[in-house]
């Protein structure tokens, strides 16, 4: 148990936490939750109205973004609202006829309590502390972040278990899912079931973002490209990590254009670097320290694009990597500390059962781009979806947005 409280004493003792991580808690125990849930309550639910949330405020992405446009391809009758940390920066992005609203708990909260729909692909936890209520009449849709993820999530981390109250909090959360956006029988079955204590109705759809994977993606690589000064004749590999608790936004710390030229030397071509930090660690990749001649993409809106753009993927444990597989383009593992990232955060299945080369020193890495055998690759590709029940084929938006307008 004493590990659990320590980390969230630790998240909780850092810049600006106290809003975030320490007053909703003073909140809730004050018994102010049930004042927020008793206002909700008084306010009349909106026919059509669908309240979007990505990473608690994030920009216009995941399968949130993908769900707005098509919703509005059909002009569906809805009112969509999108929740937005800096709503000046999303506002550039999204769709005119969506109103961007600041994620701010009672703003938030506010506009949840008179939407039909919540549309989200993070818990709402913080919220429900909050207050948070939903009632008989609104629906809730879950389209959860991970896709055949490997990373262990909620309750099935090795340490937050031990946290009761966030256990109760996320239990709330998982109790008022009506619906759960699965792209396998895998997720649907041991991740799904467990991270929401069996709540939620499981639709096997597939995942709306990964649509992209089944299109000619011309316009998304041509918008990467002139982005970032790149050639139609320049090939792409991505290096996208996961975030860790150290902060340290990547691990490869030999040169990436000295890196670039080993893909040059197995696939022909001229091979450019693009990098990826992860969103939770924007504000401390390094930025300018990147080095010249390789492209920092850490804040383009979108990853879908940039993994449509690419022609090659190094990461980590990023769930990306179980994305970009759909395309059947190499994707390479470097992972220096698995075991120390096995045992904080736990897998769910061995990274041996992916069908990644998986190095855990640079040389290795090396070796694994010269060896690169893509006939190999490409079976294990079909293997690895086949055996966890993969249903991706292109159309999981339009059966995410049958099921809203269903209920319209």
């Amino acid at each position: 148990m004493r590990l659990g409280i320590a980390s969230k004493m630790r998240k909780a003792l850092k810049p600006g936490a106290f809003r975030k991580k320490v007053l909703p808690y003073l909140w809730y125990y004050s018994g102010l939750a049930s004042l927020t849930a008793l206002v909700c309550r008084a306010r009349p639910v909106r026919r059509g109205k669908i309240v979007f949330n990505n990473f608690h405020g994030r920009g216009f992405g995941d399968h949130q973004k993908y769900i707005a446009l098509e919703l509005l391809r059909r002009g569906a009758p809805v009112e969509m609202v999108w929740l937005a940390e800096n709503p000046r920066d999303v506002r550039r992005d999204v769709p005119s006829c969506v109103r961007v609203v600041k994620y701010a708990p009672f703003r938030a909260i506010l506009e949840m309590s008179t939407a039909q729909f919540w549309c989200s692909n993070q818990s709402f936890d913080a919220f429900v502390l909050w207050g948070l209520a939903k009632r008989r009449d609104q629906c809730y849709i879950q389209t959860f972040h991970g896709s055949l993820g490997i990373k262990r999530i909620g309750q099935d981390r090795p340490t937050d278990g031990s946290v009761q109250l966030w256990l109760k909090v996320l239990m709330r959360d998982a109790e008022m899912t009506d619906f759960l956006i699965s792209n396998a029988t895998w997720e649907s079955e041991l991740v799904y079931r467990s991270r929401f204590f069996g709540f939620g109705d499981i639709k096997l759809f597939g995942h709306p973002r990964n649509d992209v994977f089944f299109s000619d993606g011309a316009a998304a690589r041509h918008a990467v490209r002139a982005r970032f000064g790149l050639s139609d004749a320049d090939r792409i590999v991505l290096y996208a990590p996961t975030h860790r608790p150290s902060r340290r936004w990547g691990m490869i710390d030999g040169s990436l254009v000295e890196l670039a030229g080993l893909f040059s030397g197995r696939f022909g071509g001229t091979w450019r670097f693009m990098v990826r930090a992860h969103p939770n660690l924007a504000n401390s990749h390094g930025g300018g320290q990147i080095e010249a001649g390789v492209a920092d993409a850490t804040f383009y809106p979108d990853i879908q694009d940039l993994l449509v753009a690419a022609d090659a993927l190094i990461s980590d444990y990023s769930s990306c990597m179980f994305d970009f597989m759909l395309t059947r383009r190499p994707v390479f593992v470097f992972a220096p500390d698995i075991a120390d990232y096995e045992r904080d955060r736990g897998f769910y299945y061995p990274m041996s059962e992916t069908p990644f080369p998986v190095a855990k020193t640079e040389a290795e890495l090396a070796e694994n781009i010269r060896a690169f055998d893509e006939a190999k690759y490409r079976e294990g590709v079909e293997a690895f979806l086949k055996g966890k029940g993969c249903v991706e084929d292109g159309h999981a938006t339009e059966r995410v947005c049958d099921l809203i307008e269903s209920r319209l």
